[in-house]
């Protein structure tokens, strides 16, 4: 198995659950599904997920020093479009 070490090569992947995290030299590729639940195999997904994007942000910000500019307050949340049917029905 491959070490995983963000933006350094074009051969290393995980899986997390469903989702494929698939590493190249100049970006991260996430695809797939990942579900999480109150039990243990989810919290195992959750903190793998976690990690990998903690090792994916660390690896730019030594990269790129003026990326640690950037606001991390850029995710806006909104309503399940899924759930709006079955609330409104």
């Amino acid at each position: 198995m491959l070490e995983f070490n963000p933006f350094e090569d074009d051969r290393a992947e995980m899986s997390i659950g469903n989702m494929s995290v698939e590493n190249s030299v100049n970006r991260l590729l996430l695809h797939g599904d990942i579900e999480f639940g109150h039990d243990e195999t989810s919290l195992s997904r959750i903190s793998s997920l976690i990690r990998a994007l903690a090792d994916q942000m660390a690896a730019m910000e030594v990269a790129s020093p003026a990326l640690n500019h950037v606001s991390r307050n850029s995710v806006e949340t909104d309503e399940n479009q899924f759930m709006r049917g079955l609330k409104n029905g």
